[in-house]
Parts: structure tokens; sequence; C-alpha cells
């Protein structure tokens, strides 16, 4: 079952495995997972990014559609940390909000 594979995920990630615990977040999250789709979008994020937990830099965009695809499944946590990356990846880019917005 779907929490079957998101907790597995979070086991390896635990575990320092962070390519199997993508792969097991990402077949989560296809499967319609919010709290995957969160953890996905926190691996993307670049507030808290950890270099190599599995990427080398962080995605913004990555992170902010995993966040709203997460609030639209339900996961009501991912809603601020959404806006928190809106509105700083917004200022340090220059990118009007209205657009940010809409990813």
């Amino acid at each position: 079952n779907v929490q079957g594979i998101f907790s597995a995920a979070l086991r390896r990630q635990a575990a320092g495995k962070h390519d199997d615990a993508l792969v097991l977040l990402e077949e989560a999250a296809e499967k319609g997972h919010a709290p995957a789709l969160t953890a996905l979008a926190r691996l993307y994020d670049p507030i808290g990014f950890e270099a190599g937990k599995p990427f080398r830099s962080p995605d913004p965009r990555a992170a902010a559609r995993y966040y709203r695809d997460a609030v639209q499944k339900g996961d009501t946590a991912a809603e601020p940390r959404r806006a928190a990356l809106l509105i700083s990846f917004g200022v340090a880019s220059g990118v009007a909000f209205g657009a940010l917005s809409r990813l």
C-alpha cells in the first residue's frame, strides 16, 4: 500500500540511502500520497536544502510544484512551506510573485 511505500522511503532516508528513498517517495507521490509530495518538495526546497541528499543543488520550481500538489491532495502542512518558498525565491530571483504562485 502507499503508506507502506512512504514509510519504507522514510526508513531509507533515515539510513542515509537517499537515492533509494527518492525512488520510493516518487512512487508514493505518483499514487497521490500527499505526505510523499511534501517530502519530495522538501528535498528540492532551497530552504533547508542539504547537498547530496540526494541532489547536488536545490530546485525551487520543482519544490513549488510538489508543494502545490501536496496542498491540492490535502496536506495543509505544505502550504506554509510553499508560501515561504515562493516569497523567498521570488525576492531572490526578482520573479514576480504572481508568476511563481502559478507553479
